[in-house]
C-alpha cells in the first residue's frame, strides 16, 4: 500500500474518532500494580505462610489478605509450603 494512502486514512480515523468524543486509553495516572509478588512484601508473605501453617484455611486467608484463592496457592507454592 502506499504511504500517502494510509496517512490519509490514519487521518480519517483521527477525526473520526474526535467527532464520536473518543478518549485515549492512555493517562497519567501510575500503572497499577497486578503482579501478586510486587504487591506483596516479605513480611506479608511471612505472616500468610505462617497463618497457613498455623491451620488458617484458604477462605479464612483470601479474607484476610484480600487477594484470590489461585494466587494463594501460588504463593504457598512458589515458598514450597505443604497444603496437605
Amino acid at each position: 500500500m502506499d504511504l500517502e494512502v494510509l496517512v490519509n486514512q490514519l487521518r480519517r480515523a483521527l477525526s473520526r474518532d474526535q467527532q464520536v468524543g473518543r478518549i485515549s486509553v492512555h493517562s497519567e495516572a501510575a500503572p497499577r500494580v497486578w503482579r501478586i509478588a510486587d504487591r506483596f512484601d516479605a513480611a506479608e508473605l511471612r505472616t500468610l505462610v505462617a497463618d497457613f501453617e498455623a491451620g488458617m484455611s484458604l477462605t479464612q486467608l483470601v479474607t484476610q489478605h484480600g487477594i484470590s484463592r489461585s494466587s494463594i496457592k501460588r504463593l504457598l507454592k512458589a515458598n514450597r509450603v505443604s497444603r496437605k
